[in-house]
């Protein structure tokens, strides 16, 4: 058995996300369509004496004790095998946190996947998928990547066949954040009979960029957008720009849209407006491309 393992914790962008009411336990009920991209958090995890979970990241604000996503992933796994002993793991960070990408919940299921693995625990999917929707709603997703539908408060997931292998998008990610519980806080609830539906999305997903970008939406972008002055104004700006249609990813506060970043590129380059406005944001631009897939069995490395 390896003593060190490492895998990939691949961001998200929500194609489509529409929250359709407040629930009794005190989450929303959504409809919401995952995809899993190419860039991505690297969690390194190897087997220690003595019994504590212990994680390391050189990223200022990240918590390295049980209010760690990686950490409750491990420990839950090791109480549900039994098992004994510790694991140390390294967290390298390039999903931004506050973004939307989703990169805590990646990194739980990363963890769940090594620890699995390390522990010896041999825990099924199914056990696997109750531990996920224990530590948190986005994290079921990530056991399975690709393209899915996401329903109740994220842990009812469908796969969905993803978009084409290698397909371009671009993120703009900024120096924003947007908490995701102060964006549920603020969110105004559809109307009835006002409820985005999603299929005309799910056409519109093996369709060119322009459909796929005509069709997308995020409920969250209006009370967001009114919440972050700055993120509206770089949205807007954005928006100026031909053949570019950004879209929010979850509560914020990253932007994506589909296609290859060379005209906002050009746009900063020929605009000193935009130019200063992405300066004063510490605007940055992640070409990214579509991920298939791993359902269970991502391309974990051995590392030790």
């Amino acid at each position: 058995m390896p003593a060190a393992l490492a895998l990939a914790a691949p961001a998200k962008i929500n194609l489509f996300l529409e929250v359709t009411n407040r629930r009794s336990d005190g989450y929303h009920d959504l409809e919401s369509v995952f995809q899993a991209v190419s860039l991505a958090d690297r969690l390194e995890a190897e087997r220690r004496d003595g019994c504590a979970v212990t994680l390391e990241c050189g990223v200022p604000g990240v918590p390295l004790g049980d209010a760690n996503t990686v950490v409750r992933a491990a420990l839950l796994v090791k109480q549900a095998a039994g098992a004994r002993g510790g694991l140390h793991f390294r967290l390298a960070k390039n999903i931004p946190m506050q973004a939307g990408l989703g990169g805590g919940s990646s990194d739980a299921a990363a963890a769940l996947f090594l620890a699995n693995r390390l522990f010896q625990a041999n825990l099924p999917p199914a056990v696997l998928g109750r531990l996920a929707a224990e530590i948190g709603s986005d994290v079921p997703f990530f056991l399975c990547g690709g393209a899915c539908l996401c329903r109740g408060r994220g842990e009812i997931v469908t796969p969905l066949e993803p978009l084409a292998p290698d397909r371009r998008l671009t993120l703009v990610l900024s120096n924003l954040a947007s908490d995701t519980g102060e964006a549920y806080r603020r969110l105004c609830l559809p109307e009835l009979g006002q409820v985005k539906p999603t299929a005309p999305f799910l056409e519109a997903m093996s369709g060119p960029d322009e459909a796929l970008a005509a069709a997308a939406f995020n409920r969250f972008e209006t009370t967001v957008f009114a919440a972050i002055p700055a993120l509206e104004h770089l949205h807007r700006s954005l928006s100026a720009i031909p053949g570019v249609r950004p879209r929010l990813s979850g509560s914020g506060a990253a932007l994506w849209f589909p296609g290859p970043a060379g005209p906002v590129r050009a746009a900063l380059r020929d605009n000193a407006r935009l130019a200063s406005l992405a300066d004063e944001l510490n605007v940055r631009l992640a070409e990214t491309t579509s991920l298939g897939s791993w359902d269970g069995c991502p391309e974990i490395e051995d590392v030790g």
